[in-house]
């Protein structure tokens, strides 16, 4: 789990990072999003592919998303990653599911 956020959007690829200190060993692509995996396969990052059509407002400019946080929820069949974003006027979730395919978060 990403314990202090850091953001960084580039609004020329309409993409946003969510990370933490933790340095990426390994990545999976998901629809929009790309999973940043530590060595030891647990999450510590997010990029958002595409970000203003997945939370339904165009031409979002950086100075817009204040802060963004990652929750991780591991179940038996899927871990859930709730991405919250506060943006300047309001407050946007986007929840992906990955299969546990890969051996991470154990439950």
């Amino acid at each position: 789990m990403v314990k202090k956020s850091k953001i960084d959007y580039d609004e020329e690829y309409d993409s946003l990072l969510i990370y933490g200190d933790e340095k990426a060993k390994d990545s999976l692509e998901i629809g929009n999003f790309i999973v940043d995996f530590n060595s030891q396969n647990k999450i510590v990052g997010v990029e958002i592919l595409d970000f203003s059509s997945m939370i339904k407002i165009p031409g979002v400019k950086k100075e817009q998303i204040l802060n963004a946080s990652i929750a991780i929820n591991p179940k038996k069949k899927a871990v859930y990653i709730y991405i919250n974003i506060l943006m300047d006027k309001q407050e946007k979730q986007l929840i992906l599911s990955i299969p546990k395919t890969i051996e991470m978060y154990p439950t």
